[in-house]
């Protein structure tokens, strides 16, 4: 298999991966069910990065990876890929870059919301400590695997004189 196409691959799987991370590190991540019951704003858990996504987000970066996969595991695999794949695997992997930076982005404010939230809570005497909230690591494993997604597109447009 050509190493482009193996980079790719590693991108992907550092994609999937990085969207079973949860999305938040928190020691108060026990407390939240009672939390929940006593009032709903509080989330009942700590959800995955792909439980964070919109549905309409998930049917995105799931089309993205599929395109990614075949564009990647078509016949010949010992050659760079052709330019119309590398294409596609760019153009998916930069999108999936740009959702991965998106949602790394809005992670963070949900961390900073919640953090909010266990400060007032703490304040109030309901819990005894406010607790830190901070994004989980997965955003950046999930980042990394779309950027090397992006570049074993790239990588075969510059075997074959693309880029170059």
């Amino acid at each position: 298999m050509h190493s482009s196409r193996i980079v790719t691959l590693l991108g992907v799987i550092a994609a999937v991966l990085g969207l079973l991370f949860t999305g938040a590190n928190t020691d108060a991540a026990e407390l939240l069910p009672q939390l929940n019951a006593a009032d709903p704003a509080f989330p009942a858990e700590i959800s995955t990065i792909w439980g964070g996504f919109d549905l309409w987000q998930q049917i995105v970066v799931v089309l993205l990876l599929v395109a990614v996969l075949v564009m990647a595991l078509r016949p010949d695999r010992a050659n760079p890929m052709d330019r119309n794949s590398a294409l596609i695997v760019g153009g998916a992997g930069a999108l999936l870059v740009l959702i991965s930076v998106l949602a790394w982005f809005e992670g963070a404010d949900r961390a900073d919301t919640l953090a909010a939230g266990l400060a007032q809570a703490a304040e109030a005497g309901v819990i005894p400590a406010a607790f830190d909230v901070t994004p989980s690591i997965g955003f950046l494993v999930l980042i990394i695997g779309s950027v090397a997604a992006t570049v074993g597109g790239l990588f075969s447009l510059m075997k074959q004189g693309e880029l170059g």
